[in-house]
């Protein structure tokens, strides 16, 4: 039996069979016997394959950060995993490894994290988590990390992350965050070029030209905002009225906007689709994208019900019902 778990995968066509094969990537229980540490499996953060050069076309996942905690701590060990060896890269190989701590990374590129965690006096907020992001580039020392974001330490935590939108039309977005409370928060973002991504000294950088500049998204502070392709979608937790004397959106809405108006020349200048609107009996939930569909998940007279959108690319990627 396996109670701390299994990591396992399968080839599409082997589970679409009666008697799909799996095979065993990492063996939680057997890596806690090896290690004599009670490993508990806190997540994965896959390399993106549009990122990876070894990614064979863009065909397989090659790198991943798993996290790891003792025994079910908040805090977490940071290790990179290799799915080609199933093996840990280990830190001899310059694979990224971080000791315990409430760690927050991600893959800028193969060899470029954006991390935060607890690098000593002041890089906490007073809540415990990150206050500073440092982008950390692979055979380096990650005290020589270069912080390139910043929050108050009596802010929640702050982030950092790539949203790569390429795949549906998109450009690529670099996000930062300030988690203000638990429900409110700021937000910057910039559009850049894939070669943005990599090490400031990686020979693709040279003549490339200096990103854009980040901008403060204008949005009120309990708004979400996310990116699917060009658009920027808005959810709100209260009434939302971007130009004075406009129209309002309702609090539960979620509503889309072109990202790069919105980001040159804020709200007010900027034309809203709405892509949900509440009443009385029903409530948005969630959404997920797929290659050809948005599909919008809400409640409706205390059912579930999921409403498809397609990317319209006869009138400028709008979603049509």
């Amino acid at each position: 039996s396996n109670p701390k778990g299994l990591w396992r995968r399968v080839t599409m066509t082997s589970y679409k069979t009666s008697d799909p094969e799996w095979e065993t990537v990492l063996d939680l229980d057997d890596l806690a016997s090896k290690e004599d540490i009670s490993w508990v499996w806190k997540g994965s953060r896959p390399l993106p394959r549009a990122r990876d050069p070894m990614s064979e076309d863009g065909t397989r996942v090659t790198r991943a950060l798993l996290s790891l905690s003792r025994g079910g701590a908040d805090a977490i060990h940071l290790r990179e995993f290799d799915l080609l060896t199933n093996e840990f890269v280990p830190s001899k190989d310059n694979g990224f490894v971080l000791p315990e701590a409430k760690t927050r990374a991600s893959y800028k590129s193969r060899d470029v994290l954006l991390v935060g965690s607890d690098f000593g006096p002041g890089t906490l907020t007073d809540s415990g988590y990150p206050r500073t992001v440092r982008e950390w580039v692979r055979g380096t020392d990650i005290k020589d990390a270069k912080v390139v974001f910043e929050g108050e330490a009596t802010d929640v935590s702050v982030s950092a992350y790539i949203d790569d939108q390429r795949h549906h039309d998109g450009p690529i977005y670099e996000v930062r965050s300030r988690s203000l409370t638990f429900y409110t928060s700021k937000y910057w973002v910039r559009t850049i070029q894939y070669e943005h991504l990599l090490a400031p000294d990686d020979p693709l950088r040279e003549g490339v030209e200096q990103p854009n500049k980040f901008e403060e998204v204008d949005v009120q502070i309990d708004a979400d905002i996310d990116f699917v392709g060009k658009w920027m979608l808005i959810s709100l937790r209260s009434d939302w009225e971007p130009t004075p004397g406009g129209k309002q959106y309702k609090k539960g809405s979620l509503i889309y906007v072109d990202a790069e108006t919105m980001l040159n020349n804020g709200s007010e200048g900027a034309e809203y689709h709405i892509l949900f609107e509440p009443t009385e009996r029903s409530a948005y939930e969630t959404y997920s994208v797929t290659k050809n569909y948005f599909i919008l998940s809400i409640i409706e007279n205390v059912k579930s019900k999921h409403l498809f959108f397609k990317f319209d690319k006869e009138d400028d990627g709008k979603l049509v019902f």
